[in-house]
């Protein structure tokens, strides 16, 4: 196996391999296109076999707030895949190839979430630890399945009354101005975060409104009139088993931190999914112990997914400053069900 960087010349080869796997290309290219950290060539490596390419390996750009401190991030995709033309040792030697040019471009922290290709013992292999979980829960918000010519149910005009009487969550299209809103509230409570994503406006412009096959749609909250806006939403409406409709909470973050706030925020999304969407669920991951966890758990919400670990590594300066811990107040991956 002879392993190499990214280059140009090589972009025929890369989207002949991803084209045989199914939403590969497309991710692809979204992500080389438009990340506001860059797609630069030490984000990917290449395996090649007999002079032809046979696999590739990459980590989308991000950038990780620590304890007050930015550093450059990296999430290893799980949405390019891996196909088997490459032996586990040889998939490891190439995760091994891609961390060091990581390293090398001054990347702090790499990060992934394990499931799929992205296995636990291949991420350890990489010395990649269990860093915290993630938990999936479930608000059932309908009455069981119904008829679709019964028109609209109890539950549903209810929530519609409510809403018309009192509408404080209101979809918005998410131009440059709300991003903005949503980059400013962010930052009011960064500096209290123990490890974080950068949510900036180019972060939201680039992973949600110019996604090329998702479509993300975005919400601002406020709970009383004079005092400005309370939170912000990003969310979706997907189709699940059964022929349910299921809104799923992406992204969201609120300008006071604790469960209460956050409860609310919750609230006003299952009346919005009921009364706007029709929804029989609305489904969230969180961190456990988070303040969206644990709002869920106030409101009723099932565990459906057990905890899915996020996987870390620290590269270069930041692991030569030794022992690091996450705490408590964690936000790294905001709660979206598909990975990179």
């Amino acid at each position: 196996m002879r392993v190499e960087g990214y280059d140009e010349k090589y972009e025929s080869e890369i989207q002949a391999l991803l084209g045989q796997r199914t939403g590969a290309l497309e991710h692809w290219r979204w992500m080389r296109r438009a990340s506001p950290w860059g797609a630069p060539e030490s984000h990917v490596v290449l395996a090649f076999k007999e002079d032809k390419l046979v696999e590739l390996l990459a980590a989308a750009p991000s950038r990780i707030l620590h304890r007050g401190s930015a550093s450059l991030g990296a999430e290893i995709c799980a949405g390019l895949g891996l196909g088997s033309s490459l032996g586990p040792r040889e998939r490891v030697a190439l995760l091994h190839h891609l961390l060091a040019s990581l390293e090398d471009a001054g990347v702090g922290f790499v990060y992934a979430a394990e499931g799929g290709v992205l296995s636990a013992e291949f991420l350890e292999e990489g010395g990649l630890e269990p860093a915290y979980d993630l938990v999936g829960r479930h608000l059932p918000v309908s009455m069981g399945p119904r008829d679709k010519d019964e028109g609209p149910s109890t539950v549903q005009r209810v929530a519609k009354l409510a809403r018309r009487l009192r509408q404080k969550l209101i979809e918005v299209e998410p131009d440059d101005m709300w991003l903005g809103f949503a980059q400013r509230l962010f930052f009011q409570r960064a500096p209290d975060l123990d490890f974080a994503l950068d949510r900036n406006a180019a972060h939201f412009r680039w992973r949600y409104r110019e996604h090329p096959v998702r479509r993300y749609r975005f919400s601002v909250l406020r709970r009383k009139a004079g005092t400005g806006l309370d939170a912000f939403v990003i969310w979706r409406i997907v189709e699940v088993a059964g022929g349910r409709r299921a809104l799923q909470l992406v992204d969201h973050w609120t300008k006071v931190g604790e469960r209460r706030s956050t409860a609310w925020l919750l609230g006003e999304m299952a009346l919005l999914g009921v009364a706007e969407e029709g929804v029989d669920v609305i489904e969230a991951h969180a961190p456990a112990g988070s303040a969206l966890e644990q709002a869920m758990v106030a409101s009723g919400c099932i565990l459906k997914r057990g905890h899915e670990p996020i996987y870390v590594r620290p590269l270069g300066a930041e692991r030569e400053h030794g022992a690091w811990t996450l705490g408590q107040a964690v936000q790294l991956r905001a709660g979206d069900f598909e990975r990179f």
